[in-house]
């Protein structure tokens, strides 16, 4: 529906919004290949299912918005220096969503 997809573009857009907030204070210098890794700490297995559709769904959109990738932190062993971390509540219609949020410095990315 027009409504859902309103609510997932402002989901998205708030995503990006916190990593790009966490990118400023985190200890990253031009020129530095960062990884952005995520973990749904809460929420059950549907709304997890619903915002990782999400994510892959708007992937191109977060991608540029972040410059690098996003690694989903339950499949993917981040290999590199944590320079930054945060945790923040994200919503989703009337779903709260904690989500944790981090930076690392790469060295080598292991897939």
């Amino acid at each position: 529906t027009v409504d859902e997809e309103a609510l997932q573009e402002s989901f998205a857009r708030n995503f990006i919004c916190h990593i790009q907030k966490l990118k400023k204070t985190s200890q990253i210098v031009p020129g530095d290949s960062i990884a952005v890794g995520f973990d749904i700490i809460n929420g059950n297995a549907e709304s997890r299912g619903c915002i990782m559709g999400l994510l892959n769904k708007w992937e191109e959109a977060i991608t540029a918005g972040i410059g690098s990738k996003l690694c989903d932190l339950k499949t993917t062993e981040m290999q590199g220096e944590l320079v930054g971390a945060t945790e923040e509540t994200l919503s989703l219609g009337k779903d709260s969503l904690l989500v944790r949020i981090v930076i690392f410095r790469l060295s080598t990315l292991a897939m």
